[in-house]
């Protein structure tokens, strides 16, 4: 499973940002998409995610977690730790080393 071609919204409190997490998905040659609509192929949900979590789920697209999120963009590691800034290329190079998500 790869990131790349695919379509992502984020809804609901991410532990690594919003920004960060737009960043890593583009990197892996995703799509980012403001909001959910019929074409995304995952929403990545954190806490507190909403009416866009009920919507994604009603359309029958894929809500996957923020970790299930890292696992998906980990098969661009070397694209995705190329092009982000040291900070959240430090938190991503955390995350597939330890598989944990947490702050660093």
């Amino acid at each position: 499973m790869s990131a790349a071609g695919t379509v992502i919204a984020f809804t609901g409190d991410l532990a690594m940002g919003r920004h960060p997490a737009w960043r890593a998905a583009e990197a892996a040659g995703a799509v980012v998409s403001r909001k959910v609509t019929r074409e995304v192929h995952y929403l990545v949900a954190g806490p507190n995610a909403g009416s866009a979590e009920m919507q994604a789920r009603a359309w029958g697209i894929p809500v996957i977690t923020e970790d299930q999120f890292c696992e998906l963009v980990r098969f661009q590691r070397g694209a995705i730790v190329a092009d982000l800034d040291a900070a959240t290329a430090g938190m991503i190079r955390h995350v597939m080393a330890t598989g944990h998500l947490e702050a660093v």
